[in-house]
């Protein structure tokens, strides 16, 4: 009989196992498991990139911006200025070390100059490709920000095997004038709390997730090859009045016939892949008009959209795709903020999602409750949800709990429960949970180990759970961590891992990895993630038997920063990234 995951001596092996090992620290989540998450995460990274926010003077609603800021958290950071170094961040309570590593890429003590300047090259050969030019993804950016007149923003990127080094454009110019601030080109706005319109374009879950929703920019700023209106949008205040307006075209991959459908990948590789390529166009039209203040208002958002296919012999009538609907969306959102609590919550025809936070720096609540209907379709929401984007056809109720039992110990709990309102894939509709526990405990002089026990059950699903034990050990200039992971659905896979970084932020540092598992089979895969020389992740997924390894060589200055990445499971992959800053 095959060994239960929670079984005792599995445990104690884990435990002795990891205790032997050092590690490394990286700026990422302490695990992943399943792909939502992944995507989720680098959506979020790809949207920071190349943002720097100066410590000493952000709002409290800048830092929520980054990850797993909450209110109170942003709150305690103001409470602690100045600050002289990243490093002090340290004495706000509720930050860990790993925690600061996370969000210190987007950080700065500097002094804002008049304008900033930043131009970011990148090349990268993902796995299974040959070193050739067609077979290489290339990304550009230029960023130019002058803080009270202008700031504009470029970004191209290509797929291997596309044809055209521009094949997917994006930008924007933003003007702030004295009462109305005006972008031109690409945006992506977040109002309400995602329902119809969303910055994001994946859904998730998540205690980190539970919250309410907070977005200082409209600008898209995401190599993601989908989702932004190329228009006008304005925006600005009186009193207490906010409002926002937006109106643009977005050309969408697309096939017609009985079953239109939307693409998403944003590969244009194959003569298939060419055809369907910006077939479908939308004019969206929006409007979100908001009373309150930043802590406790009551908003609208309306949404007109309208589909046609660009190429004039299409039939009319399947130019609207299953996953949107044509015509006026219309939602209300809502937010009340004081000092421990928070409600907030976004209404529409046929679907909603209410939520709340509460309690002290000691002892945190988070409810989560959702339903979006069968029949309600928003292209561009990604609320709260556990099934794809965009959301339908789902409910939901989640519970988290974060209780920081001592300056040095925390515990969090998730549970998330969710089904489909309408079966899809099997004569019932699906139904599913999954209970996650995180215990972390910080020794003194930079020593820290973490738990973390992950279940999971769906209908017509393998019953899975998962153990992963941590341990970390960070100083200045060099940080270690190990990790070791079981996951057990009916079958059991085994994988450990090790890390090292070396060097500070300037100057010159490596970081080195390793990974090696043994898996019985595909429902007991487990996820390994790497750093990639843009800040972001690289999601493996790990299943029979094998090794990863690689590393990353970075040389930076205040004004350069070049980095390298080599990496090999089962097959080779390797990036490079230049950036220059003024």
């Amino acid at each position: 009989m095959s060994e239960h995951i929670f079984h005792i001596r599995t445990l104690a092996w884990h435990i002795v196992f990891t205790l032997c090992l050092p590690a490394l620290l990286f700026a990422q989540p302490s695990a992943i498991y399943t792909e939502s998450e992944a995507e989720a995460y680098n959506d979020l990274l790809r949207d920071l990139e190349g943002i720097r926010l100066e410590l000493n003077r952000a709002s409290a609603k800048d830092l929520l911006i980054l990850p797993g800021i909450t209110s109170e958290l942003a709150r305690q950071i103001i409470s602690h200025r100045p600050y002289r170094t990243l490093a002090e961040l340290a004495s706000v309570q509720g930050l860990s070390e790993e925690h600061i590593d996370l969000i210190a890429p987007y950080l700065s003590i500097a002094p804002p100059r008049p304008w900033h300047l930043q131009y970011t090259s990148r090349v990268s050969r993902p796995s299974k490709r040959a070193n050739s030019f067609d077979d290489m993804r290339l990304y550009q950016r230029l960023e130019i920000a002058s803080p009270a007149r202008l700031s504009a923003f470029f970004l191209t990127e290509r797929d291997p095997e596309e044809p055209v080094i521009t094949d997917y454009v994006t930008g924007y110019i933003a003007l702030p004038l004295s009462r109305v601030n005006i972008i031109i080109g690409d945006v992506r706005p977040e109002w309400g709390q995602g329902l119809l319109f969303s910055r994001r374009t994946r859904n998730a879950t998540g205690l980190s997730y539970a919250r309410a929703r907070t977005a200082t920019r409209s600008g898209n700023r995401t190599s993601i090859e989908h989702g932004a209106p190329r228009g006008i949008y304005l925006s600005g205040s009186h009193t207490h009045l906010h409002w926002s307006l937006m109106y643009g075209q977005i050309t969408w991959d697309a096939t017609f016939g009985s079953d239109t459908r939307i693409y998403t990948s944003g590969l244009h590789h194959t003569e298939t892949s060419q055809a369907r390529k910006n077939a479908l166009r939308e004019r969206l039209t929006g409007a979100n008009i908001a009373i309150g203040s930043s802590q406790k208002n009551i908003g609208l958002t309306i949404l007109n959209t309208a589909f046609s296919p660009v190429a004039s012999d299409t039939v009319g009538e399947s130019a609207v795709p299953r996953t949107a609907r044509a015509g006026m969306l219309f939602s209300l959102n809502a937010l009340y903020r004081a000092d421990r609590i928070a409600l907030f919550g976004e209404i529409a025809p046929s679907a909603f999602i209410t939520g709340l936070v509460a309690g002290t720096p000691t002892l945190r609540l988070h409810l989560i409750g959702r339903r979006y209907g069968a029949n309600f379709h928003s292209l561009h929401g990604a609320p709260y949800a556990a099934y794809s984007s965009p959301p339908n056809n789902e409910w939901g109720a989640f519970f988290g709990l974060t209780w920081r039992i001592s300056k040095r110990q925390r515990l969090d709990i998730a549970l998330d429960r969710h089904g489909q309102l309408l079966p899809e894939k099997s004569a019932l509709p699906e139904r599913g949970a999954r209970l996650r526990l995180n215990f972390t405990h910080r020794f003194s002089r930079g020593f820290s180990v973490r738990l973390t026990a992950d279940a999971r059950s769906a209908t017509n699903r393998v019953p899975r759970q998962s153990l992963r034990l941590s341990l970390a050990y960070k100083r200045p200039n060099h940080a270690l961590t190990a990790w070791l992971q079981r996951a057990h659905a009916i079958t059991s896979g085994n994988a450990a891992g090790l890390r090292l970084q070396l060097g500070k932020s300037t100057g010159f540092s490596l970081a080195l990895w390793a990974t090696h598992h043994k898996i019985s089979s595909y429902n007991a895969r487990i996820y390994d993630i790497e750093p990639d020389v843009w800040g972001g992740i690289r999601l493996l997924t790990l299943s029979g038997d094998g090794t990863n390894r690689g590393l990353r060589l970075t040389w930076a200055t205040a004004h350069f920063r070049l980095s390298t990445r080599y990496s090999h499971h089962r097959t080779s992959s390797w990036s490079a990234q230049l950036d220059l800053k003024r």
